[in-house]
């Protein structure tokens, strides 16, 4: 799996032992890499996002957890669990919140400065 930052300069890509690597897509040259507590994210990472403004990326995994990370810092911003696994992501135009879409066919937006999670109908 891998999402490109929306000014189209760097691409990350996830492994298959839950690992982020972040490449400059211009240069073709590697940035960083973001080890994954696996307490956070520990299943199949089904999404990946990056902020409109290409400071944090998220990610959701089989498991119903979902992480952000500051980019390029690799610093967990803010993390959680939602009831269903999470299937895709995207984020709204301020970098504030994230809309979730997950197994249970629910939208969740999630306030990525308080960690708060609240339902959409």
């Amino acid at each position: 799996m891998h999402e490109r930052s929306h000014n189209g300069t760097v691409l990350a890509i996830v492994t298959s032992d839950n690992e982020v690597r972040l490449w400059d897509a211009e240069a073709r040259r590697f940035i960083d890499e973001f080890k994954f507590d696996a307490t956070k994210l520990a299943g199949d990472v089904n999404s990946v996002a990056f902020s409109p403004d290409g400071k944090v990326l998220s990610a959701g995994d089989y498991f119903s957890n979902i992480c952000a990370w500051g980019v390029p810092s690799g610093r967990i911003l803010t993390d959680g669990k939602l009831p269903n696994t999470v299937y895709s992501m995207v984020w709204s135009e301020d970098s504030k919140a994230i809309a979730l879409g997950d197994g249970g066919g629910l939208v969740r937006l999630l306030d990525v400065n308080s960690g708060k999670l609240v339902e959409w109908p």
